[in-house]
């Protein structure tokens, strides 16, 4: 058998992967070829005489399975009281951190930005 990234090698590779049912490790293979392949997946399952449809069934299932975990909420603990502003804020604060976190700050005279920082620092870092 040629080698595995080599066009002999991908169609012997897909014709041992040709059964009814995959297997959760055949599909990731087949999907790791077409990607390696560069081409578009219509036409790399033609060219194998593969479904395009079962191929995009599976990368829809493998990548739902690597979503992110929920979030989950954090302890957190108040050290000190922060002062009142003299003024109220004018508008809020929203912060788009890493991993989707966003936090918005109703009222940031309250609020140090460090604190801020701390907060969005720990939420990025949350499992």
């Amino acid at each position: 058998m040629g080698k595995p990234d080599s066009p002999t090698g991908v169609a012997a590779e897909l014709q041992r992967l040709k059964p009814l049912q995959w297997t959760r490790t055949d599909a990731q293979r087949v999907l790791a070829l077409w990607r390696a392949s560069g081409r578009p997946l219509e036409t790399f399952a033609h060219e194998h005489g593969l479904v395009p449809q079962r191929l995009r069934r599976w990368r829809q299932l493998l990548t739902d399975e690597r979503a992110p975990a929920p979030l989950r909420l954090v302890p957190a603990v108040v050290v000190a009281d922060l002062p009142r502003p003299l003024a109220p804020a004018r508008s809020p604060v929203v912060v788009h951190a890493a991993r989707a976190c966003t936090v918005e700050v109703a009222e940031p005279a309250q609020v140090s930005p460090e604190w801020v920082a701390a907060l969005v620092l720990a939420l990025g870092t949350a499992p």
